[in-house]
């Protein structure tokens, strides 16, 4: 995983959204990995994904995000071949979604890892390395990725969830795919794993691997992401960089140090959002966080004088990725066919 793909010599060195935007060199384009174009996908009276027009770009770490039943899981199959689409087309590395020139690949998690429940973790690895034509030094390299050559000689039926997890993820590795696809690849994790997790995914991104990664830990997603689509009943409302989401959400987040502080909540709650407003008292020194937009921050800050209340600091945040995705799925009555500006289940 070290090395650089030589089919990926053509792309940029720099990650996406890292380059100077007042370089007067554009960054070469990166090479397209997979492609939606129109695509819908009924299940009876269910709308999983409806008209979804998506470019994922190779060597790039892309978090597909949405709440439960948004159509996340319903994309990722759709792109290993496992759910075919009733409208629209799909390419994937070049070829037809499910194609042995397709499959051969990619490496994917899906779910909950299935394993023979009686075999060691390692023989499971050698049964699906064989039938692909792989060495057992490639069982021994992913074993070793995951931190499990330790316990890879005990009957699966023993593991944890998390060393399930990091045994499927293993599986998803073998033969170093350039396309890996990760559903909830944390789920049962520790602390310590989550974090390990996050690094060993950073780190495929920066050695050209392009990975699909399917999260509900948006603060995960947040630090190991390139780029973020956002799902909502079945269409594609966001696809950008986590920078620019942040950056253009249209929200602003402000923490508020006042007194009377009970009083100060009833005047706040007027301005606020639809997220509404929120003390936090996990310090000495209370405050009141609140999402509204930018213009009215003075009007805030005037009806809080007028109503006598004392304004000791008021500070402006950045919207946190949990922040644009909350305020992006909030209204179930928004058209989602047309999405925010600078914004693409």
């Amino acid at each position: 995983m070290s090395a650089t793909r030589p089919e990926e010599s053509e792309t940029d060195d720099a990650r996406e959204g890292t380059h100077s935007p007042t370089s007067s060199v554009p960054a070469p384009a990166r090479r397209s990995v997979a492609e939606f174009t129109g695509v819908s996908k009924k299940f009876g009276s269910v709308q999983a994904l409806h008209e979804v027009d998506l470019r994922v770009r190779s060597g790039l770490v892309y978090g597909v995000l949405g709440p439960n039943g948004a159509g996340k899981t319903t994309l990722l199959r759709v792109v290993l071949g496992l759910v075919r689409p009733d409208a629209g087309s799909v390419t994937v590395l070049g070829h037809r979604p499910g194609q042995p020139g397709a499959l051969a690949h990619i490496g994917a998690l899906i779910e909950s890892p299935a394993f023979v429940p009686h075999l060691s973790g390692r023989a499971n690895l050698r049964v699906l390395a064989r039938a692909r034509g792989l060495p057992d030094d490639e069982v021994a390299r992913v074993l070793r990725v995951m931190d499990l050559q330790d316990r890879a000689d005990e009957r699966f039926h023993g593991y944890s969830l998390g060393m399930g997890q990091r045994l499927g993820v293993a599986a998803a590795l073998l033969g170093n795919p350039p396309l890996l696809i990760l559903d909830e690849p944390t789920n049962g994790l520790d602390p310590q794993g989550v974090a390990s997790m996050r690094e060993f995914i950073r780190r495929l991104g920066e050695d050209g691997t392009t990975v699909l990664l399917s999260s509900h830990l948006l603060s995960e997603v947040q630090q190991i992401c390139d780029r973020v689509v956002v799902i909502n009943r079945g269409r594609v409302i966001a696809d950008d960089t986590v920078t620019a989401l942040r950056d253009h959400s249209g929200t602003t987040v402000l923490k508020v140090w006042v007194s009377p502080v009970e009083q100060a909540g009833q005047v706040l709650d007027q301005h606020a959002s639809e997220a509404g407003v929120t003390l936090v008292e996990d310090s000495d020194d209370p405050y009141w966080r609140l999402e509204t937009t930018p213009e009215t921050v003075p009007e805030l800050v005037n009806a809080l004088v007028k109503a006598g209340i004392a304004v000791y600091e008021v500070r402006r945040e950045r919207p946190s990725l949990e922040d644009v995705f909350f305020g992006l799925t909030r209204d179930e009555t928004t058209d989602a066919s047309v999405p925010p500006e600078g914004v693409q289940p």
